[in-house]
């Protein structure tokens, strides 16, 4: 990518949750994840599995039968790897509320930021987070990060 350019994420409303679409940049220390996986990562998935039809296609995630990997191949590979992480059941979905539990551990109120993350109101974000389910999760949560790094205070002072 030229040094003047700034990478660009475009995502289609019809393949977001909420049907809103979503765009920005990304970035810098996630676009060299991105350029790690298209770099080393992408060749070799696409070596392994050639014989099921793997090509380079362009597609960052390019499928074994031309075009972009499919969502359920996706979920497979996504599924097989958090249970190797000893995550079983934490969904791509999931991961949405962690995104959203994370911010707002660092951000406190931070309820319109996590609302253009997720593409959902500000209304919606605060009824999960502030109080119910998603209140009950993000303290959860932060109770094992706790555990893990005893001096961090995600809740704060007590």
């Amino acid at each position: 990518m030229p040094i003047d350019m700034k990478p660009w994420l475009a995502i289609e409303r019809r393949k977001v949750k909420n049907r809103r679409p979503i765009e920005g940049p990304v970035p810098s220390r996630l676009w060299r994840v991105v350029e790690t996986w298209r770099d080393r990562g992408r060749p070799l998935w696409i070596a392994r599995h050639a014989a099921t039809g793997a090509a380079d296609t362009g597609a960052l995630f390019p499928g074994t039968r031309g075009g972009a990997l499919s969502r359920t191949t996706f979920n497979k590979a996504w599924n097989r790897g958090m249970s190797r992480l000893g995550l079983p059941g934490l969904t791509p979905h999931t991961m949405r509320h962690v995104a959203a539990t994370l911010y707002l551990a660092v951000h406190p109120g931070g309820y319109d930021v996590v609302a253009a993350l997720l593409c959902d109101t500000v209304r919606s974000v605060e009824n999960f987070y502030v109080r119910g389910e998603g209140r009950a999760a993000a303290e959860l949560f932060a109770s094992v990060v706790e555990e893990l790094a005893p001096g961090l205070d995600l809740r704060g002072a007590r």
